[in-house]
């Protein structure tokens, strides 16, 4: 018998019911203080204006469409996966979100629609340029598009996919350097109007806290509290990162805002 192969999908799906068993990839707590409300901020900040209409482009969890929503923005969210888009459903509270199923490579909706698209950790998970172009026919002329990507340069991304790898880490998935990028979107008739580069090694540690809660039988959870006491130093480590000429180049996520101009 041939074994069915998993796609992309199927895996977010699965995905979906570990997140509603409380299950994660990564450990919120470390999470959402080193990266989560960062991130956040930084899109809202980006956003074109004081009331927008978002595209929330492979929205995961849900997460940025609520805290969007929140700040009085209405969000479309799409994602490849049933199980996400259930999981988000399930985790709204704002009807100024819509949901749908759909694949970043093929929208079904309108040209020129949205004030601002937004991605966080999409694009590597896709074909870049089909991607882009996407997002560029989704936009208004003028529009946004805010996206944050993992980073060639990361040493301990590097490190990290090839021997902690995690159930959401697809074969297909990819890296890129901010060079690169920054080629895609001009090829493609976006502004690159400002670059952030953020976390050098604080998203590893919720990464690590993750795996070694996992690891029930070894004792090793009990290493757990010792991470989440680092945080804060964490923290401070990527400010100082993030504020060094050649090392910043090297820092776990490169955040982009861009806008559309063709």
């Amino acid at each position: 018998m041939t074994r069915q192969v998993e796609t992309e999908a199927d895996l977010y799906d699965r995905h979906s019911l570990d997140l509603e068993r409380g299950e994660d990839v990564v450990d919120r707590f470390i999470y959402d203080k080193i990266v989560t409300l960062r991130k956040n901020q930084l899109i809202l900040g980006w956003l074109p204006g004081k009331e927008c209409l978002v595209l929330d482009y492979g929205c995961g969890n849900g997460e940025v469409s609520n805290f969007l929503a929140d700040h009085n923005h209405n969000v479309v969210a799409f994602d490849l996966s049933k199980g996400m888009i259930r999981y988000a459903r399930k985790a709204t509270g704002s009807d100024r979100i819509s949901y749908l199923v759909a694949s970043g490579e093929s929208l079904p909706l309108r040209d020129g629609v949205f004030d601002a698209v937004v991605g966080v950790g999409i694009f590597h998970h896709l074909n870049l340029l089909r991607g882009l172009e996407e997002c560029q026919r989704s936009l208004k002329r003028n529009g946004r598009l805010e996206f944050m990507e993992p980073n060639t340069l990361n040493p301990l991304s590097f490190v990290g996919r090839r021997i902690l790898r995690t159930s959401i880490h697809t074969p297909k998935e990819t890296t890129f350097t901010p060079w690169f990028l920054k080629g895609a979107i001009r090829k493609i008739g976006f502004d690159l109007i400002e670059t952030k580069m953020m976390s050098f090694a604080g998203y590893s540690l919720a990464f690590l806290s993750a795996w070694l809660d996992g690891k029930k039988q070894s004792g090793l959870r009990k290493l757990v509290p010792v991470l989440r006491r680092t945080t804060r130093l964490a923290i401070l480590f990527d400010r100082l990162c993030e504020s060094l000429p050649v090392l910043n180049n090297a820092c776990w996520i490169i955040a982009m805002n861009t806008q559309r101009t063709r």
